[in-house]
Order: C-alpha cells, then structure tokens, then sequence
C-alpha cells in the first residue's frame, strides 16, 4: 500500500512538471526562436513576447558578420499607426535595435529583416506580437509561482487517488433508527443521513 501511493506521489510530481513545462513552452509570452540561413551563414535568433513596460526592448541578434545589417519594423498592435523602420546597429558582432518602450498591458507588433549583399530574409513569417507588463515585487511573485505549483500538484494527486485499489475514504451514516454506521465507500447505498465524514487512517478515523 506504501509502495503504490508513493507511486502515485511520483506520478503526480511528474505530471505536475510537465503541465508547467507545455504551460511554460506554449503559453504566450514563450518567445519566438529559430535559425535563419543568410549567405550560408546560420544565425540563431530569439525574439521576446513579453517585456517590463519600465525600459525599452532591445533586439539584439549575434550574426558575427559586419556586411549583415538589420532592420525593426514596428507599431502599436490594433493601432492605425504607420510602421516605424528602425535601423539596426553592427556592434561587436551583434545587431541590435531598440523598440521604445510603452504603458503596462501595452503591446506592439514587430518584424526583423536581415540583409547582407542585397539579400534580405524575414526572421518571421509574421510579425510578432509582443506584450508590455508591469514589474512584479519578487516578494509577491515567488508566493504566487509555488501555491500555483503546490495546487497543481495537489490536484493532479488528488485525481489519481482514483487508482488506489484499497478505498481509504469511509462515511458515517444514520440508519432509520438513529443508529450510527461506518460503511466503505462502496456502501453509501441506502443511507440517506451522513453522521460523519472523514479518512481511514490505519485504524483511525481522520477527519
């Protein structure tokens, strides 16, 4: 019985990581990776989706080449703006460019172009939407990321208490007579009246 439910502690550890890693890696604010081909050069680029609304976002793309350049082309999401360009500069190896930064729960849409011997590649497809948020106290964050984990994992285990064989949940029920019965759990048939309710715990009744 201690073998099987530590078991089941495991598989619900397991899941409770994995929810939060699929969470993690396809949620919205997960950014926009991949590697562009350029003149038979691969460059490995990462684009952010989500940025702190107290300073500006700087795209910064290593190319180690100092014929690539670059260009931002950005507005405000759902916005009539028109496109702002903004060139990019060849530092140390690395392009970079900056997108002003905007009020918390603002958002822009961006798109990169790299260009190197009058060959241009889009990084995108599309343009990548990117939100603005306020910055968070640690005191207040930390908190909030472990009870939404330790819910998580209480409920996933929680859920798979459904595998255990042995019931270990009983119920105290009333008869017509008054009289007072702890039946299993597959034993609530017929009794209409619970007098108590609670979890065996070896030979204890835990409430």
């Amino acid at each position: 019985m201690k073998s099987k439910t530590t078991l089941l502690w495991i598989i619900a550890v397991l899941v409770t990581i994995c929810t939060a890693y699929y969470q993690r890696v396809t949620g919205p604010s997960y950014p926009v990776k991949g590697t562009t081909i350029l003149y038979n050069q691969s460059i490995s680029w990462k684009l952010e989706r989500s940025h702190v609304s107290s300073e500006d976002y700087e795209v910064s793309i290593q190319v180690n080449d100092p014929a690539v350049s670059g260009e931002i082309f950005w507005k405000r999401f759902n916005s009539d703006d028109a496109l702002t360009t903004l060139p990019m500069q060849n530092i140390d190896g690395f392009l970079k460019g900056r997108i002003p930064m905007q009020p918390a729960a603002g958002k822009v849409m961006y798109q990169v172009k790299l260009t190197r011997m009058g060959t241009t590649v889009d990084l995108t497809p599309d343009p990548v939407i990117m939100r603005f948020r306020g910055d968070v106290p640690a005191g207040i964050l930390i908190p909030h990321i472990l009870c939404m984990f330790i819910m998580m994992l209480l409920s996933t285990r929680t859920g798979l208490e459904f595998f255990n064989s042995v019931p270990r949940y009983i119920v105290v029920r009333m008869d017509d007579n008054g009289i007072c019965h702890r039946r299993g759990i597959n034993s609530w048939a017929g009794h209409s009246k619970i007098c108590f309710r609670g979890i065996l715990d070896g030979n204890s009744i835990r409430a």
